[in-house]
Order: C-alpha cells, then structure tokens, then sequence
C-alpha cells in the first residue's frame, strides 16, 4: 500500500503517539486519503521511501540528507521554554553542580550522529568527546548516565525530566 503514515521521532510516551498517529488517519480517512501506519526501525530508509505521505523527522537529517522531502508543518511544544515551533534540549547529568565546561571531553551517550538537538549541539558547544555512546532510547540514555557508562546525555526535547535516581529512572 502506498501512503505510509509514521511519527517515529519522539515517542517518549507511546500511547499519545498511537492516538496521535489514529486522528491523523481518521483526518485522512474524511478526506479520502487511504494510510498505512507504520513503525519503521531503519529512519532514513523510511524517509526516502517513495511510498510515505507523512512521517517525522529531525530537523539535521532534513537539511543534510533528505533533499527530496518536504516541510510541510512542525510541532509546538508546550514544555518550559518551548514557544511556537522552538523546543528547548536538556543536558541529564549525575553531577548536580556541573556546568556545560565540565563536559568538554567527557563521555557522552548521545541518540544518533544525525541528530541536531541530541548530538551536533554537543558538538557545537565543545561537548562532544568523540568517545560518544549511542543508544536510540531516552530511558536507555538516562540509564547510561545513572549506570556510569556517560557522564552525561542530551537532546530531550520539550521533556520535563526528573533529576536521575540511583537507579537511573526518569
């Protein structure tokens, strides 16, 4: 079938995503456009896929690797600091008291190389070691920096995060 439908980026709570995902087919479906939901694993795959009406991405592999692909709206978030189409990128650490120059050189765990927000602002602000860890996940990011596998993580987008037990929950 072709008009795949997915919203993969940011799913930080999989049932709002689902319904989400189910109004927008039904918008769809009053409209006579026919959609397939999909949850791809692969991303770029996914996004250069000749069948896909609508999907999400970040804004990086946008710009850098998906020049057939068109803008067509962006969310507004309605966390702390989020106005309009602007988000706002948390660093989680285990050190309190840490401010960003503690980090130059440290390792990071960090979502994916083509990631703005999770990774190229790490980069962009000295943070970036080289030495990242990835891991797709936010829990399993969080997880790291509890663990001591990073020292810190970022990229949490519009998410108000609670400050990281010993145990690593969110």
């Amino acid at each position: 079938m072709n008009n795949l439908l997915a919203l993969p980026m940011y799913a930080i709570h999989p049932p709002a995503t689902r319904a989400l995902m189910q109004a927008v087919v039904a918008l769809l479906t009053q409209h006579g456009i026919a959609t397939q939901p999909v949850w791809p694993e692969d991303l770029l795959t996914h996004w250069q896929d000749n069948r896909l009406l609508l999907s999400q991405t970040c804004g990086y592999p946008l710009v850098s690797q998906l020049p057939a692909v068109q803008l067509v709206g962006t969310f507004h978030y309605q966390a702390t600091g989020c106005t309009g189409r602007d988000y706002r990128s948390w660093l989680v650490a285990r050190d309190k008291q840490a401010t960003l120059a503690d980090f130059n050189g440290q390792r990071a765990v960090a979502n994916s190389l083509d990631s703005h927000s999770g990774y190229n602002a790490l980069r962009f602000c000295g943070c970036a070691s080289g030495r990242e860890v990835f891991a797709a996940a936010a829990e399993r990011r969080a997880s790291s920096v509890a663990g001591g596998a990073a020292r810190f993580t970022g990229g949490y987008r519009g998410y108000r995060l609670r400050q990281l037990g010993a145990a690593g929950a969110l």
